[in-house]
């Protein structure tokens, strides 16, 4: 019973001492540096359960704001009549339209950095093309140019020009051919410049034939 009691207090003793060692020897470890690590050897040499790691929780990012999408601005072209007679002088409009919220740099847009509107017409010989009436600026102060002056066209903006038919012009269908560049903005964001290319065809007619007006939504009832 003695011996058996003594064994008992030998076998703890020496398990002490070995726990002691190897724990001893874990301090010089290159690894026991991770205090996770060592805990872990540490609990179970001492037959207790592993230490609970914590997770991190994910960080939550907010997604920076978007940038704005570009406008669908339209561009459409217009005659005043259904037919351009000889010897006369028809009239041709250019529209944009600008969503709310955007607009376009005017022809003298007042910031030289700015793109002007510009339109530029292409004609046969015998059709003589006028120079081209820009609409009536709206002058804003804009973050997108530093709060600078800016003149802009927003909503509809209507270019137009006079076209002379010569009198010795081949009647028949005839094109007319219109290259527009712009460049759109919001307030605070400016796009960069469009080219649009519109080919507008036309009836030519004698000059004692009848014609009707057409467009007035653009033209007006004159």
């Amino acid at each position: 019973m003695q011996y058996q009691l003594g064994c008992r207090v030998n076998l703890k003793l020496l398990r002490a001492i070995l726990i002691r060692s190897i724990l001893v020897a874990l301090a010089f470890w290159g690894n026991a540096q991770d205090s996770r690590t060592y805990s872990a050897i540490k609990a179970n040499l001492r037959g207790e359960p592993p230490p609970r790691r914590h997770h991190k929780s994910a960080v939550s990012i907010t997604p920076s704001a978007k940038t704005p999408s570009k406008p669908n601005i339209t561009v459409n072209g217009f005659f005043s009549f259904d037919k351009a007679k000889r010897g006369r002088v028809i009239e041709a409009t250019i529209v944009l339209d600008i969503p709310a919220g955007f607009h376009v740099n005017a022809n003298r847009p007042l910031n030289r950095y700015s793109i002007p509107t510009v339109v530029k017409i292409e004609a046969p010989r015998g059709l003589g093309v006028g120079s081209v009436t820009y609409p009536r600026a709206k002058v804003l102060r804009l973050k997108a140019v530093n709060n600078e002056q800016l003149a802009v066209y927003d909503g509809r903006a209507v270019m137009r020009i006079n076209l002379r038919v010569s009198s010795d012009f081949a009647e028949g269908t005839t094109t007319l051919k219109v290259h527009i560049k712009f460049q759109s903005c919001s307030d605070d964001t400016c796009f960069p410049p469009e080219s649009r290319e519109l080919v507008m065809p036309i009836e030519v007619v004698a000059g004692n034939a009848r014609v009707k007006r057409v467009n007035r939504e653009v033209f007006g009832g004159r």
